[in-house]
């Protein structure tokens, strides 16, 4: 437990590691850490195949996202504990589930206060709710970077840009919370996401 205690410091705030901590003891769990990715942040893998639930999430050096990454992948846990797949991946069940652990970290302080409002805002504070990202939340959450990121929605419309994955693209218009771009090698049109990082 003393080496889980200690990775879990490497990602999560230190506040938050005994909840994890408790988490991954009262469920088959694991947790994996990959390379940023461009599509997501985290995924969850129920335990079809075997008898050990997954959650999957990208290292981020802001401990923050990481953990309200974890709690979103959480609470997919905790709905297929319920219903299996007989429901929508993010439909009314998960969205109670995930505004109850959402609650539970609240109440255990385990973000600052000014995170703490955006997500009372973006999930809390209405009936129903995104799961996709919140450009408020976000921004406060790079506050909390401990490395400086550039963005796609700082690329300014016409330049050229690198992802992480090693594709370049021309950046085009807005499409509400994704970009309109052009792949220079194949000159097919993507969507980006206004928040995945650029390579410097």
């Amino acid at each position: 437990m003393k080496n889980t205690v200690k990775i879990l410091e490497k990602y999560f705030p230190s506040q938050a590691v005994s909840f994890v901590t408790k988490v991954l003891e009262d469920n088959k769990l694991t947790i994996k850490f990959t390379k940023v990715r461009v599509s997501k942040r985290g995924d969850y893998r129920p335990p079809v195949y075997s008898d050990v639930h997954i959650i999957t999430l990208s290292f981020d050096t802001n401990k923050y996202q990481v953990l309200l990454t974890f709690l979103h992948e959480y609470a997919h846990l905790l709905t297929w504990n319920k219903y299996k797949n007989s429901v929508l991946a993010h439909g009314k069940e998960w969205k109670r589930e995930f505004q109850s652990v959402l609650l539970d970290a609240i109440s255990l302080k385990l973000f600052p206060e000014d995170i703490e409002q955006a997500i009372f805002e973006q999930y809390l504070s209405k009936e129903t709710f995104s799961a996709q990202h919140n450009t408020n939340l976000d921004n406060i959450l790079r506050k909390y970077d401990t490395q400086k990121k550039t963005l796609v929605e700082d690329v300014p419309v016409g330049e050229i840009f690198t992802l992480s994955n090693g594709m370049s693209f021309i950046k085009g218009e807005k499409l509400r919370k994704r970009y309109k771009c052009v792949e220079l090698k194949t000159k097919k049109v993507y969507t980006i996401h206004a928040f995945a990082e650029v390579k410097k």
